[in-house]
């Protein structure tokens, strides 16, 4: 876990969140939070109306995405779609940040990021705002050191706290072999699409590394792709390059993830990973990507599913080893199933959402336009 200056000379209790199991031990306390991504804010929330008083200190503060958007659809199913994949990464970045702040304004509440958004933590939680706003978590700058019973922070306040919890400051570490095997010299992860160690793989493919990934996104569902891929790997069903390749490879996607992002604290830059962009990647590897121009001309209501709204998995049930009938009817009742819960009783129907938008109706257009030219070329190719 990160460590806090002054931490040693600290009289109460500092704890990581991964020991966190809830808000009796700290029932009438002063509780000091530390971190700005997902354990800190659901750790935060989950002990105010238990805890005397929770502070929040963020060292490079945050954005904060609540579950839901527009139309009551979870957040990551309207924008983990394979439209919003095709854009340019900044283009994606500039317009996400602008529409985040309208929402919830993090420099307002003292959560300015310092990072752009690529870079910087994203806490997806729906009540850290408002326990915020009246007054159940109140959010500090920095820590600067720790006393005995006391945290001094950067803009020079001070404050009495019980117990500091770290939310963040992660590093793996595998004591049970030798790690030479998974680690560069300057500590970085040797992981071949997040999975293989090259240095073993490449004689003895059968250690693979599952959900070792920060994921934008569903993190399970890419877990659930790389275990796939493993197995196919170690059946024999599918090969690996060599190790050579296999290295140079890590070394390309994390120079290129370090220009893009150009964050100086963070390391193992290989674990970092766009949650369409991966699962494509997998699904390449393991033989199930399905094809959207095949869809577009054969199956264009299934087409509209896949391309417009969330990337769900079975979409890589469609096709290729381990294919599933039902993954079309699956996936076209996503938007279904993801508000079931939320429905009151007796009601079974949802709104259906249109393509009304001049950039959905704009990107249709040139989905359509190509596959057109694609056709006409095959045929001149053919007739010639």
């Amino acid at each position: 876990r990160v460590l806090v200056v002054g931490e040693e000379k600290f009289q109460g209790r500092i704890v990581n969140a991964m020991r966190y199991k809830g808000p009796k031990p700290f029932e009438g306390r002063r509780v000091l939070v530390v971190g700005a991504a997902n354990s800190a804010g659901d750790t935060a929330v989950d002990m105010c109306g238990h805890a005397k008083q929770v502070f929040f200190s963020s060292r490079r503060g945050a954005y904060i995405i609540s579950r839901y958007s527009k139309g009551g659809l979870p957040f990551d199913y309207t924008t983990m779609t394979r439209l919003l994949n095709l854009l340019p990464p900044r283009f994606v970045e500039k317009i996400a940040s602008r529409q985040l702040c309208r929402q919830i304004n993090p420099e307002l509440i003292g959560l300015k990021p310092r990072l752009r958004l690529l870079a910087a933590s994203i806490m997806v939680n729906t009540a850290f705002h408002p326990c915020v706003g009246c007054g159940l978590i109140r959010v500090k700058p920095d820590i600067t050191e720790v006393k005995e019973n006391s945290v001094v922070f950067d803009d020079g306040s001070e404050i009495k706290v019980d117990d500091i919890i770290i939310c963040g400051g992660y590093v793996p570490t595998f004591p049970f072999f030798n790690e030479q095997f998974v680690f560069r010299e300057d500590g970085e992860l040797m992981l071949y699409k997040r999975v293989f160690p090259p240095k073993i793989a490449a004689k003895h493919p059968s250690l693979a590394f599952i959900g070792l990934s920060t994921v934008k996104g569903p993190t399970t569902a890419v877990s659930e792709a790389q275990a796939r891929w493993a197995l196919a790997v170690m059946t024999g069903r599918r090969g690996l390059p060599s190790c050579e390749a296999m290295i140079k490879n890590v070394e390309e996607v994390s120079d290129q993830l370090r220009c893009l992002l150009q964050d100086p604290h963070r390391k193992n830059y290989i674990t970092l990973a766009n949650y369409v962009e991966s699962m494509d990647e997998y699904a390449d590897l393991i033989g199930c990507r399905p094809s959207m121009l095949k869809l577009l001309l054969t199956d264009f209501q299934l087409f509209k599913t896949c391309f417009f709204t969330g990337c769900v998995p079975a979409q890589y049930r469609l096709v290729g080893p381990n294919s599933w009938p039902a993954a079309r009817e699956v996936i076209l009742a996503a938007p279904e199933t993801v508000l079931a819960g939320l429905r009151p009783a007796g009601k079974s129907s949802v709104p259906k959402r249109t393509l009304t938008s001049p950039l959905k109706i704009g990107c249709v257009v040139t989905v359509l336009a190509a596959a057109i030219f694609y056709l006409a070329h095959i045929f001149s190719r053919v007739a010639g």
